[in-house]
């Protein structure tokens, strides 16, 4: 079994990271192994209607799934060492998770999910908003990869997020600092 070791990843109740989150009802935190089952759980409900058409037995569903999930929380870690890997809250109950990570050159939405129930809100909208201010105070680009198919899509493109390569089974987009937040010197 994979464990988390996020918890180190960042301080708790950094004030810097989103400024606005308490104004979302959210605060964040680092995600830690004891959320390990909340997390597959958020991830499982990400693949829901895709296995759901496989007719697979239940116990083989949840078992593609917990390796599916280690699998990408490696890939993660491995590419992106560093990352903020964080439990979104709202009223002391994780509803999400935020990973994050900042370079010199840019910044990359590693993966972000909401529960179903808070999508479609704004919260996401919002929650984009305070990434893309920090990135523009930093003077760096957002890239990320989204899932053919994902209605949020529409979401990045309306932030600004241009496509930089289909690769079949998701899109490679990339924010560019806009010219008015580019710092001086």
């Amino acid at each position: 079994m994979l464990t988390l070791p996020f918890e180190d990843s960042l301080p708790p109740d950094d004030p810097d990271l989103l400024p606005g989150l308490a104004q979302l009802g959210l605060s964040a935190r680092p995600c830690r192994p004891a959320d390990r089952d909340f997390l597959l759980a958020l991830y499982a409900g990400t693949r829901a209607s895709e296995l759901a058409q496989t007719g697979w037995p239940a116990e083989q569903v949840q078992t593609f799934l917990a390796g599916q999930f280690e699998h990408q929380q490696r890939h993660f870690e491995t590419h992106f060492p560093g990352a903020l890997f964080l439990l979104l809250m709202r009223k002391g109950m994780p509803v999400g998770r935020l990973y994050w990570w900042e370079g010199r050159e840019q910044s990359v939405l590693v993966d972000v999910i909401l529960l179903p129930a808070l999508r479609g809100q704004g919260l996401g909208t919002a929650l984009l908003t305070a990434l893309l201010d920090r990135a523009d105070a930093r003077g760096l680009p957002i890239e990320l990869h989204v899932a053919a198919g994902n209605p949020a899509h529409r979401l990045y493109r309306r932030l600004g997020f241009v496509p930089l390569a289909d690769k079949g089974f998701h899109t490679h987009m990339r924010r560019p600092v806009p010219q008015e937040a580019v710092p001086n010197g």
